[in-house]
């Protein structure tokens, strides 16, 4: 057993950040067997056999983080044309470079960056929408397992007019890729299923993904509501759609192992179904900023009970790998969205509400929220040791005598970056990245 010993932060309820000084956590085989005052430790070692890890005064121990919606296809662009209206840079960029993932080197050049690079920036788990091609997505699937990440992989589905795939064959693609990751038996890795846009999958193929999805038991990744332009065009496509929302209830598609990326333009009605329906909700702040989709208001949603609520990057739509930034950005979005209630009370979000997204909110969404996310007994040890003063003689942010733990907390999560990260564990083994 593996003990390791310092200051602890980390979130149990939405609204508050637990910062425990000189706490001992004990790791056997991945799990958390006991979280314990210092003070214990004589005690403990007479009940267990274990080796001490004893962080110094300017580390802490924290959760790792969630990204629940990355598009590691587009990393190659990654802080590129962001000047360029959306459309243009679909049309640029994405359509060209996701076209290259048919041949697996090139994918497996790109994919082993984008996912050391989201390691790198303290993401143990993430959840991946890759691309149509299947071989270059099970490629993925294998740098992620050997990376040791925890995540959840979705072999994009499209059958749109201007794409060369028939709804038949993205079906039985995407019934493969389930089939193959499986057999990886891999337990830090779960297939999704993935239609990119209700705007580019017919309605018999979401219907049929939907079926899918539910006969073999996997999560559904999507996007919703992230540009007015879009769901403007969505509806003039399908007449006979309430709204974007409702398109995928009626292939079936929602549910409590659903989430959708962005949600800014969703309607009362479309609120109220992701509420009945427990869908998860990833909150993009960076890429909504970017590309100029607009502010989600998370407090809105809060208020109106959906509670299932996480924080992603989307890169390439935003422009770093960093949860961190993420919320930030979801912190500042907020602040937006408190400007525009013109004088009307209005509680922005708060630093332990986004640390709450970034971990156990992820990991609600992804369905993991028994395994990960904080430091309870019985959860898996996915963790990142935090040093505050790092790196030696040259520090990211400076620390003065009179702070607090908590001033020194806080200071990472505003100021701090990869630099700050000094270890990364998933399920109790330390990732080396």
């Amino acid at each position: 057993m593996d003990v390791y010993r310092g200051t602890v932060v980390h979130c149990l309820r939405p609204q508050e950040m637990e910062l425990l000084p000189d706490h001992l956590i004990g790791v056997e085989n991945g799990q958390i067997k006991f979280v314990e005052p210092g003070e214990r430790l004589e005690e403990l070692k007479e009940q267990h056999s274990f080796t001490v890890h004893t962080l110094p005064n300017s580390q802490f121990l924290m959760p790792g983080l969630v990204d629940a919606h990355n598009h590691p296809s587009q990393y190659s662009y990654t802080g590129t044309g962001y000047d360029l209206s959306i459309q243009q840079r679909l049309e640029m960029f994405k359509i060209p470079t996701e076209a290259k993932f048919a041949d697996i080197e090139t994918a497996r050049t790109i994919y082993q960056k984008a996912v050391r690079r989201s390691l790198l920036n303290g993401t143990t788990t993430a959840s991946y929408l890759a691309t149509v091609h299947l071989d270059s997505t099970m490629e993925l699937c294998r740098i992620c397992a050997d990376a040791g990440q925890r995540v959840h992989v979705g072999k994009v589905n499209m059958d749109h007019e201007q794409t060369k795939n028939s709804t038949q064959h993205s079906v039985e693609e995407t019934r493969k890729f389930i089939k193959s990751v499986r057999e990886m038996k891999n337990p830090l890795m779960e297939p999704a299923v993935a239609p990119r846009f209700a705007s580019t999958c017919s309605q018999p193929l979401l219907k049929a993904l939907g079926d899918l999805a539910s006969e073999l038991a996997v999560p559904i990744h999507s996007h919703l509501g992230q540009q007015r332009e879009e769901v403007t065009r969505l509806l003039q496509d399908n007449p006979s759609s309430r709204n974007p929302a409702h398109l995928f209830e009626m292939a079936g598609m929602l549910n409590s192992r659903t989430y959708m990326a962005h949600c800014v333009y969703t309607t009362e009605q479309e609120v109220e179904l992701l509420r009945e329906r427990q869908v998860g909700v990833v909150h993009c702040p960076n890429s909504n900023f970017s590309l100029r989709s607009g502010c989600l208001d998370v407090r809105g949603l809060l208020h109106c009970g959906v509670t299932k609520i996480a924080l992603g990057t989307d890169v390439s739509g935003g422009y770093t790998s960093s949860i961190l930034d993420a919320m930030r950005c979801a912190l500042h979005t907020s602040k937006a969205v408190c400007f525009k209630n013109d004088g009307q009370h209005y509680d922005p979000l708060t630093l332990p509400e986004v640390l709450y997204m970034a971990t156990m909110g992820g990991a609600s969404v992804l369905g993991l929220d028994a395994k990960i996310g904080n430091f309870q007994v019985g959860k898996e040890f996915d963790a990142l040791i935090i040093d505050t003063a790092a790196p030696c003689g040259n520090p990211v942010f400076d620390l003065f005598e009179n702070d607090t733990n908590k001033d020194k907390v806080s200071k990472f999560f505003y100021l701090g970056d990869d630099r700050n990260i000094v270890s990364r564990f998933v399920a109790g083994k330390k990732i080396i990245v």
